[in-house]
């Protein structure tokens, strides 16, 4: 079985992930998130060109954007820094799998890869037909745009889905990670559709990770060098990201909606339906080593602590109430003697700054 730890950037994810760390039968890839199925141009996005749009000129330009991810992207250099050249022999062998038709031809006015060359490219490949049009008698061929590779392929989900399974299966095996075990992955899937890449396995699960709009805004702007992918100039721009993202965060047969929070001030209930969702039935065996909620309690309720975003803070609570976590109706986590006296017992190891 293969579970995604999924989030949205200060959402608090990665305490799922040190929860689980404290199973050491739990195998698991966290050096940095895997992004290959749903980033942009990722695998997600070829499958739709290929199998969904069918269009000829699209789908040569989705493969050309994948080569390309795969050649310049921040995921696969990441992978070439653990299997090195073993990564390129893959996903070229991956694409070419995919690929049913490629030939040198020439470039299309429509081929989005081009459009970055704007007006210079239009003009050029006006001025060749124009050439043509007046060498008609001349033998020779005037070519002014460029030549390259032209990639064809269309295909039924089916096959699609058949020839990324065996793919990905090899990927994790390059990765010491046999599906046959429990395999915790950070980020595998989209926090906003968690179903996109799942037929890819042939056992799937994943965890996304919400917190309290609050103190989502208020960590952005404490920690703004590492929360740029998000509004948070703007209150009313930061209230529409989130109310309109929180619209497709959904649990479902095969996907847990876990409360940041809860794991916090309700950790022993939050931390049995993790178990039972995963299909875990004994306690972690380094419980409470890399993630504890008498440590984490300190990163929750944050708009208590940073009074200078009163004002932003109380426009959140008035637009987006039904999102807020009651934390009136929690009892903190250090009041709690047993659960304090079992997680000093345990030299903690984990850090979260967020």
């Amino acid at each position: 079985m293969v579970f995604g730890i999924c989030g949205y950037g200060n959402s608090g994810a990665s305490a799922i992930v040190d929860y689980l760390r404290g199973y050491s039968d739990i195998k698991m890839f966290n050096r940095f998130e895997f992004q290959l199925l749903h980033e942009v141009d990722g695998i997600n996005d070829l499958k739709y060109y290929l199998t969904g749009n069918r269009e000829r000129i699209a789908c040569n330009t989705a493969i050309h954007r994948f080569i390309k991810l795969q050649e310049k992207g921040s995921f696969a250099s990441g992978m070439r820094s653990i299997l090195g050249e073993r990564y390129d022999e893959w996903w070229k062998s991956y694409i070419n799998s995919l690929i049913q038709a490629s030939w040198d031809g020439e470039d299309s006015l429509y081929d989005g890869t081009e459009l970055q060359r704007g007006r210079l490219y239009r003009k050029l490949y006006y001025r060749q037909l124009i050439m043509r049009a007046k060498s008609s008698g001349s033998p020779y061929r005037i070519q002014l745009t460029t030549l390259r590779k032209r990639y064809f392929s269309m295909m039924t989900e089916e096959e699609f889905d058949s020839v990324t399974k065996k793919y990905i299966s090899e990927l994790f095996g390059l990765l010491n990670l046999s599906l046959s075990d429990k395999v915790m992955v950070d980020m595998l899937f989209s926090s906003t559709d968690t179903s996109r890449g799942m037929e890819f396995f042939d056992d799937a699960r994943a965890i996304i990770v919400n917190r309290e709009p609050r103190d989502v805004y208020v960590s952005s702007k404490v920690h703004p060098e590492d929360s740029r992918f998000m509004p948070n100039g703007s209150v009313k721009e930061f209230i529409s990201y989130y109310k309109n993202m929180q619209r497709f965060i959904k649990s479902s047969p095969n996907t847990l909606v876990v409360q940041y929070e809860d794991l916090i001030y309700k950790y022993r209930e939050t931390a049995e339906a993790i178990r039972k969702f995963l299909g875990i039935e004994s306690l972690p065996d380094r419980e409470f080593k890399y993630f504890n909620p008498t440590v984490s309690v300190k990163y929750t309720h944050r708009t208590s602590v940073y009074e200078q975003y009163a004002s932003d803070v109380k426009e959140i609570e008035e637009q987006l109430s039904e999102y807020l976590y009651d934390y009136d109706s929690v009892k903190s986590p250090l009041l709690d003697e047993e659960l304090v006296k079992q997680a000093n017992s345990v030299g903690y190891r984990g850090l979260n700054e967020k």
